[in-house]
């Protein structure tokens, strides 16, 4: 679970560095999140991360383990 997030977080900041001047809305993101982790959200909230806006998302899988995933918020 932790090399899944490593990698999402190096995915964010690399799409970072991309200038973008329109926030994605949290239906959007959240489609984003679901694509990337299957399993039933039970958290979301847009928050600042490392100085990003991002949503973030507690997603429950099958087994009952919980995944952190993170969208930037502009991309």
């Amino acid at each position: 679970m932790k090399k899944i997030i490593a990698a999402l977080l190096v995915g964010l900041f690399a799409m970072a560095s991309v200038s973008a001047q329109t926030k994605i809305g949290m239906k959007r993101a959240k489609q984003i999140a679901l694509a990337r982790v299957k399993g039933k959200i039970q958290s979301s909230e847009l928050e600042r991360e490392k100085r990003q806006m991002v949503y973030s998302f507690d997603i429950r899988n099958r087994r009952g383990g919980i995944t952190e995933i993170l969208i930037n918020a502009y991309s």
